[in-house]
């Protein structure tokens, strides 16, 4: 139990810590990746007024060209964010369609040659798009689609490619390096809810033990006094609450002994199909004595793998359970579904709302439904069955589909 559950809080707090560090890094790579693409469309916005080519300000004239982009500002700055050194560190080519005239202008780029720039534009322009990305290149076509300009942004997507990798890394070492906190820390922090629970597990088994012997004596004592004044309405009911003690005491220490198997039993292969044929005869007769419906169905030969003794326990809890809080019918039906068998069992119960009842495998739980039909119970039974169908890794649920329905779901694993 502490085993599942430390590992369960290492689950949780690992999926957490990935969750906000995948967030936090996909965040800021985004960041990072559309100032790279804003910063490129700004500089292509620039071109593209400019008919391809960059310029200063009238009256400014340099190897770039002239014309009438803002001055710089105090700060070395551009309107716009744009250092004034922009236009000479950026590489770029454009291609100009005039007349049925193709012109390519490369003298600012040196990887491109004025053929391939051509066969480049041609190709965007086929795409339809005015921005986007060639390959490191990112374009920008002009309204008319009579001029097209490529940034180089090889070296800005280098950098962020990097960025990446290394936050990916770094993250990844980070998330190692939790782990092996978490799982150091796990135990300590675990350690009262541990030894709270190993108490509670002695408590069970030593209570049990204890009140085995003053059950037999009073049950003894009341049968002797029946015998020398016979049976009257104070030993019915002592003999009644007698054997509602013996029942609890024995489902405790039922429970003590799943507790103390600690996952571990013998497994062999044998037959659901026969072991739920003999349960079904055994409280069938009952049921069908007490004037209720029984509807049986199960395919045959379903064979499984575990503990043949606690599947036909945990199928005799859930349908003494049944039986116990039926007023009309019992339905059970087993049917093998892909490498799953699965078993249901529903029954009438006036007193249930329909939704989801896993809180009915609660040790010690008993509904307010249940208590209010003055039906004997101790609240262990479903508890049990859940334990045992852990053990063989099983999924087991209880739910009302409708009002007035009562249904327990059981799924094995078919090897």
């Amino acid at each position: 139990m502490f085993k599942k559950l430390r590992i369960k809080f290492i689950a949780a707090a690992m999926t957490a810590v990935i969750l906000v560090l995948a967030a936090i890094m996909t965040a800021i790579n985004a960041v990072n990746y559309y100032k790279i693409r804003d910063y490129a469309d700004g500089v292509l916005n620039i071109l593209v007024e400019n008919g391809g080519e960059f310029s200063e300000p009238s009256g400014q004239e340099n190897d770039v060209g002239q014309g009438d982009i803002p001055p710089r500002k105090p700060d070395g700055k551009r309107d716009g964010g744009f250092y004034a050194e922009t236009p000479y560190e950026t590489r770029y080519f454009s291609v100009k369609y005039e007349n049925g005239e193709k012109t390519a202008n490369t003298e600012r780029i040196f990887s491109v040659n004025e053929e391939e720039a051509v066969k480049i534009a041609d190709e965007i322009l086929k795409k339809g798009k005015k921005k986007g990305y060639y390959g490191v290149y990112r374009y920008a076509v002009s309204e008319k689609g009579d001029l097209v300009v490529l940034v180089d942004c090889f070296r800005q997507l280098e950098t962020s490619n990097n960025f990446l990798y290394a936050s990916i890394f770094i993250s990844l070492g980070g998330i190692a390096l939790v782990f092996l906190l978490v799982v150091v820390f796990s135990k300590k922090i675990l350690r009262p809810v541990s030894e709270s629970y190993e108490k509670q597990k002695r408590f069970i088994t030593d209570a049990s033990h204890e009140l085995k012997t003053p059950l037999t004596i009073i049950s003894a004592n009341n049968e002797i006094t029946e015998i020398e004044t016979g049976e009257t309405d104070s030993t019915r009911a002592i003999a009644k609450q007698v054997a509602k003690m013996t029942a609890m005491v024995k489902n405790m220490t039922s429970l003590s002994k799943l507790d103390e198997m600690n996952g571990e039993m013998i497994r062999t292969e044998f037959s659901l199909s026969d072991a739920l044929s003999d349960v079904e005869d055994l409280f069938g007769k009952t049921v069908e004595a007490g004037g209720k419906r029984t509807y049986f169905s199960h395919d045959e030969d379903i064979v499984i793998s575990g503990d043949e003794s606690l599947i036909r326990q945990l199928l005799s809890v859930l349908f003494d359970n049944a039986v116990k809080y039926s007023e009309e019918f019992i339905k059970s039906e087993l049917k093998k579904t892909g490498n799953k068998a699965v078993f249901t069992l529903t029954n009438d119960a006036k007193s249930v709302k329909a939704g989801d009842k896993s809180k009915y495998f609660g040790r010690f739980y008993r509904s307010d439904e249940a208590r209010g039909s003055k039906k004997e119970g101790s609240g262990i039974g479903l508890s049990i069955a859940k334990e045992i169908a852990d053990l063989h890794k099983a999924t087991i649920r209880a739910y009302s589909e409708k009002d007035g329905e009562f249904t327990v779901k059981a799924v094995f694993p078919i090897k």
